[in-house]
Formats: structure tokens, C-alpha cells, sequence
């Protein structure tokens, strides 16, 4: 899956990502797609804590309003998810 189609069906689904951890001036959040014909795609959302300013960060967030935060590795344009 690319980036692209990810976003896309989070948008689609509306899925919530939930808090994993805060480290190194970040709070890293992870959100899941299921699919019944394939594998189940995680999602890694990384938001600095510089760009929180007010905001207030739940246990769980809806994942479209974090995807400008979505990680991907250098190393890879899908993710790792194809």
C-alpha cells in the first residue's frame, strides 16, 4: 500500500490511533487497518512536541487528523506495507 491509499482509507475508515509512548520530544501514536483479504496495516504517527502549542492529546485520536505526522522510512516509499 502507498501512502497515498493509506491516507486515503483513513479518511475512508475513520479509524482512532492510540498513544504508544512520549520519547525523544515526541508522542508516538499507532493506528491499525483491517482488511478481511490481506494483512492488517499498522500506522506510526510521530507529532513533536513543539507543534502541540494548546492542543489537548487524548488516549486515543481520530488517525485522519494525524496524518500529516504519519511516519515513513527513509528507506521506503510504501512503508513497508505492500
Amino acid at each position: 500500500m502507498t501512502p497515498e491509499e493509506i491516507k486515503k482509507e483513513l479518511y475512508r475508515r475513520n479509524p482512532y490511533a492510540k498513544f504508544v509512548y512520549a520519547q525523544n520530544k515526541y508522542l508516538h501514536y499507532r493506528a491499525r487497518l483491517v482488511f478481511l483479504d490481506s494483512a492488517d496495516v499498522s500506522i506510526n504517527f510521530a507529532i513533536p512536541f513543539i507543534d502541540m502549542g494548546d492542543s489537548k492529546f487524548e488516549a486515543s485520536v481520530a488517525a485522519k487528523h494525524l496524518i500529516r505526522y504519519m511516519v515513513i522510512p527513509e528507506n521506503q516509499t510504501t512503508n513497508g506495507l505492500e
